[in-house]
Formats: C-alpha cells, sequence, structure tokens
C-alpha cells in the first residue's frame, strides 16, 4: 500500500499508468485495509469504473448480505458515506434494489444505505415507495427508521400512517417508538445524513410535534434535575 501511494503521487494519476490487471489488483488492495477507498482510489476507478463498480458493489453487498444484525459496521458501507461521497451515484441504485429484495441486515446497512440513496440523487418516489413496502415487512427495531425516510420522502401519506402505528402501540412502546423515529428524522449523534426534507412545511411540522409530544410524555421523562447532562436516545 505504501508503494502504491507512492507511484500515485500527490493526485493519484500516477496509477493511471497501470495496466488493467495492475490497476484491478491496487484497487483490490486498498477494498482490503482496515481504512480503505484511499485518495488515489477515485482516479484509478475513474479510469476503470467497470473494474471499480465490480469491486466495490461486490465488497457491499457481502456486508449487506452478511452483517450480524446486533452488530455495528465499520466496512465498506461505513467508508462510503464517510469517505467517498463521489461513489454514491454509481451505489444509489444496487442498494434501493437489495433493499427492496432483502431489506436491512441491522439498524447501520439502512442508515448508511439511506444516506448513500439519498446522497446518490434517487428520486423522492423511488425511496418512499421502498420505505412504505419496508415499514411493514423490516424487523420491529427498524421501522421507527424507515417511517422516518417514509415521512422525509411522501410526508402527506406518511404521517397519519404513523398516527395509526404509534395510536396502536401500548405504553411506554409507543414513546420508545416516537423517540427513535423523531432522532432518524430530524438526526442526532449518529443520524445525521442528507435528506429529502418533504415534511418541512409548516403543516407538517405542526402535525408531527404534537404527535411526538402526545407519545414522549414529560410526566414518563427521568427526573434529571442537578444531575449533569442526560441523553436520552
Amino acid at each position: 500500500m505504501v508503494g502504491i501511494s507512492i507511484e500515485a503521487g500527490e493526485d493519484g494519476r500516477g496509477l493511471l499508468r497501470l495496466r488493467a490487471e495492475d490497476a484491478k489488483h491496487a484497487m483490490r488492495y486498498a477494498a482490503c485495509q482496515p481504512n480503505r477507498l484511499p485518495d488515489w482510489f477515485e482516479p484509478l476507478y475513474r479510469a476503470y469504473p467497470e473494474t471499480g463498480f465490480a469491486l466495490v458493489w461486490g465488497e457491499t453487498r457481502w456486508e449487506l448480505a452478511n452483517g450480524a444484525p446486533d452488530q455495528p459496521m465499520h466496512d465498506m458501507l461505513h467508508d462510503l458515506v464517510y469517505r467517498a461521497p463521489w461513489l454514491h451515484a454509481d451505489m444509489a441504485v444496487p442498494i434501493h434494489d437489495w433493499f427492496v429484495e432483502h431489506g436491512a441486515i441491522n439498524h447501520d446497512a439502512l442508515r448508511y444505505g439511506r444516506s448513500i440513496m439519498v446522497s446518490g440523487g434517487l428520486p423522492a418516489e423511488k425511496l418512499a415507495t421502498l420505505a412504505r413496502q419496508q415499514v411493514d415487512t423490516a424487523p420491529a427495531s427498524q421501522q421507527p427508521a424507515w417511517y422516518a425516510l417514509w415521512v422525509d420522502t411522501d410526508a402527506d401519506a406518511a404521517i397519519p400512517k404513523l398516527e395509526a402505528r404509534l395510536a396502536a402501540l401500548p405504553r411506554p412502546d409507543d414513546a420508545r417508538f416516537a423517540e427513535q423515529f423523531v432522532v432518524a428524522l430530524v438526526g442526532g449523534r449518529r443520524e445525521n445524513g442528507p435528506t429529502i426534507g418533504r415534511w418541512r412545511t409548516p403543516p407538517h411540522l405542526k402535525r408531527l410535534y404534537l404527535l411526538m409530544h402526545r407519545h414522549i410524555r414529560s410526566s414518563e421523562d427521568i427526573n434529571r434535575a442537578g444531575g449533569g447532562v442526560y441523553w436520552r436516545s
């Protein structure tokens, strides 16, 4: 990897002299590293887009298929979000199609996939259709986040369904669901990402504000007066 970085030069274009087979090996080495997708990966990917796409999507697909339901993900999906926004347009459609067929293996896969799909420019209508399907079929732990994507992309249709979903839950399950939903919608310590923002209108904001206060009841909150900083997630 050190040798490849030296060969790449400051802008990565030194690697463009590589033969196709050597370029493929260089990209594969990058994908196998803990800190993958170095700066020189982009010019090499653009020079050999079919090879690069096959490699990146192959790694991403493996993660989506083999991640543990209860374990965080810090591999290719993570690096796509934080180190390679230039790849989002290429990865958005295959990730969307994977979710349509298989769903998300865990919350991180959903969170990273949502960021890539939105940043990659998928139409709001396409994302709304996906979210509408997943709110009925996804594991219960993921449903607040899928509702958040649905509200973000089609608030008119999604908010009434969210109201009905919360009304059907017993206390305090409704509060927990509402808390997770609102963090996924507006962001939190680990939930920040690009959004469509179809809910950012005065009528929708008012309706969501009242709905959250109806189910996240201050009377049930922890008394933290004088106890320092408190995070509720």
